[in-house]
């Protein structure tokens, strides 16, 4: 009889987990496990405090992904209908975002690499909004040109 219980309790608990797994991702990438607020059906972390999410260069991340909170809610909602663009507009920002707060060499590398593989495609678009969202304060600006000063970025046809 105990192997019996032994049994239905491993089989309760595959259950669980398994039930876990598939209601917390819906298939799209897009995780479902955060609790609050969803844009275009996207779980996004709340709105920060812009007072409290512009005091530093990293701003505010309460999720931990290193993409601030503003910026991600405002990819959630310009992007969150293309799952390509919001995936390369995540990508972006985490990049950029490492690169303005941590500018090593490896760092402005990856940055630079990606946006020479996106000038002139169908993406500038998305670089341009995720620009103007992540670059919005003085301490930012100038991240950015300490961070990139002198690059050059070549465009290959």
């Amino acid at each position: 009889m105990e192997k019996k219980n032994l049994i239905v309790m491993v089989v309760f608990g595959l259950i669980v987990v398994l039930g876990l797994i598939l209601f917390g991702c819906d298939g799209s990438g897009h995780d479902k496990s955060v609790e609050g607020e969803s844009i275009n059906g996207i779980a996004v972390p709340p709105a920060p405090n812009a007072d409290e999410d512009n005091v530093t260069v990293a701003g505010v991340d309460t999720n931990n992904n290193g993409i601030r909170d503003s910026v991600e809610r405002v990819i959630a909602a310009e992007f969150g209908q293309d799952n390509k663009d919001y995936h390369k507009a995540m990508e972006y920002a985490e990049i950029l975002q490492v690169a303005m707060v941590d500018p090593s060499e490896e760092n402005v590398k990856m940055y630079a690499q990606l946006l020479s593989s996106s000038v002139g495609t169908e993406e500038s678009s998305v670089i341009k909004t995720v620009d103007d969202t992540m670059i919005n304060t003085d301490d930012r600006i100038d991240a950015c040109r300490n961070a990139f000063a002198g690059m050059v970025v070549t465009i290959e046809n």
